[in-house]
């Protein structure tokens, strides 16, 4: 969705940036049982702030509805993408949250009863630890766009879909052994990305919690590559 949503935004500006996102909000996810499904961006006015571009967009499945005159469209996730002419510099990591021994091995994670994710979307290597305070993950990249589309727009990603899942997995496996019940993302708040093409290297991705309640947790997240950099 971010990247779809992203490639939209940058359509009329493309001597921009992708720099990331305010706002996203997952209002439903899309179920794709073997037929086509028509994806539809729709892209607003920009406004500016700050020297970059703030365009919001919204992404739409599109189905056809027999005897209902007409095709019907479902928005799925709507976001301001932010665009601009430079990386901003990457702040310097926080420390990590304590944490403990994750005592599931991640073979046993993507059993389809903590984590539902086919092989595609595997991403974590290792669970460093989790705790009340938070969790901290190790992932691998997502494969160049032509081994997961046809046809691909470009030959590399915007973003960085892997890793960023794998984060909302890290929230999955913590919501299991906090609550005793899985969780899935519906918002971020906001996203900033100082490279512009994520490392090939796998990233440690700490979760530090921010609130936790019975039935909504918020974190904070962050990519860190082996040297210490921000993501």
């Amino acid at each position: 969705m971010i990247e779809w949503m992203a490639h939209g935004a940058l359509h009329d500006f493309p001597g921009l940036r992708f720099l990331g996102f305010e706002d996203l909000r997952v209002l439903k996810g899309l179920r794709i049982n073997g037929e086509t499904v028509e994806l539809v961006v729709r892209v607003g006015s920009a406004r500016e702030s700050d020297g970059c571009r703030f365009v919001p967009v919204s992404l739409a499945s599109v189905k056809e509805i027999k005897g209902n005159g007409g095709p019907q469209e479902t928005v799925l996730a709507r976001a301001e993408v932010v665009l601009g002419e430079d990386l901003s510099v990457a702040p310097s990591p926080s420390s990590l949250p304590p944490i403990e021994a994750y005592t599931t091995s991640v073979t046993d994670c993507y059993d389809g009863l903590l984590l539902f994710h086919g092989v595609a979307l595997q991403g974590i290597e290792a669970i460093e630890g989790a705790s009340a305070a938070g969790i901290v993950t190790l992932s691998h990249c997502a494969p160049p766009p032509r081994q997961w589309m046809n046809d691909p727009l470009r030959g590399h990603w915007l973003a960085e879909p892997l890793m960023i899942d794998v984060a909302f997995q890290s929230m999955i496996l913590w919501s299991q052994q906090q609550r005793g019940v899985g969780s899935l993302p519906v918002y971020a708040r906001s996203y900033r990305q100082f490279v512009r093409r994520f490392p090939k290297e796998p990233l440690r991705i700490v979760a530090r919690l921010v609130e936790a309640e019975e039935r909504r947790a918020v974190a904070d997240l962050e990519w860190v590559t082996s040297e210490g950099n921000v993501v």
